[in-house]
């Protein structure tokens, strides 16, 4: 699918312009907020008398929080319960990465280089939209991201697909031409559902578990990635 665009002052009528999509995670993606997620989880659930090893939090890094609450409070655990303890972990999350954001290598760049050349881009996070705000809003990356999915929007987590496809369809942009870029397996696993490349970056997965997760492919940093990486991807 191609994008045709006027150019008036280039003196070409018409060039055409891929049209494809990024979707970005942001937790692991934009920033390094995994041990500040892991330091929140631990210290939450210790207030309500569940003990967390960080072994035992990466298991469900990039879940939703009620999936990460049922596993470990269990399955019965109310509504009610469940909301008081998402709703501690998140503002514990708030004030120890308040201090502490900085955009990992290449995201920047990245970010701004796919919008001069006017690629759709959406922000698909499991967070709640308070975390959104803060990070995106520090990093004055919010402009950027015309669509904007968080945990609060989708009923099913990853690695179900609802969040990204939920986002293409918000872009206007079919599930074939879109990239993700994750940093969890579940994220990985998410994409692939939806029938989207992914771009999987090693901030909190090794290498190996990434790429059985069927990632297209694996960096260390978003430095590595540029747009005809992308468009290589998707086959154009």
């Amino acid at each position: 699918m191609y994008q045709k665009q006027k150019n008036i002052e280039s003196g070409n009528p018409e060039i055409t312009q891929p049209q494809i999509a990024v979707i970005w995670d942001m937790d692991g993606v934009i920033i390094d907020s995994e041990p500040q997620h892991c330091d929140a989880w631990r210290t939450t659930f210790k207030n309500n008398n569940v003990y967390l090893t960080e072994e035992q939090y990466q298991q469900f890094a990039g879940r939703r929080d009620s999936d990460t609450i049922r596993h470990f409070m269990g399955q019965d655990v109310s509504d009610a319960i469940i909301a008081r303890v998402s709703d501690q972990k998140q503002a514990t999350f708030r004030d120890l990465v308040a201090k502490r954001i900085v955009a990992l290598p290449g995201v920047i760049s990245l970010i701004h280089s796919l919008y001069s050349k006017r690629v759709k881009q959406a922000l698909a996070s499991s967070s709640p939209m308070a975390n959104i705000t803060l990070i995106l809003g520090h990093l004055e990356l919010k402009s950027y991201f015309p669509v904007i999915i968080s945990a609060h929007d989708v009923t099913l987590g990853k690695p179900h697909p609802q969040v990204f496809l939920m986002a293409a369809q918000r872009l206007g942009i079919d599930p074939i031409h879109c990239v993700v870029i994750e940093d969890s397996s579940a994220g990985v696993a998410a994409a692939k559902a939806a029938n989207m490349k992914v771009i999987a970056v090693t901030t909190t997965n090794p290498r190996e578990k990434l790429a059985q997760a069927e990632a297209d492919k694996v960096v260390d940093s978003l430095e590595e990635i540029s747009f005809a990486t992308m468009l290589r991807l998707i086959g154009m």
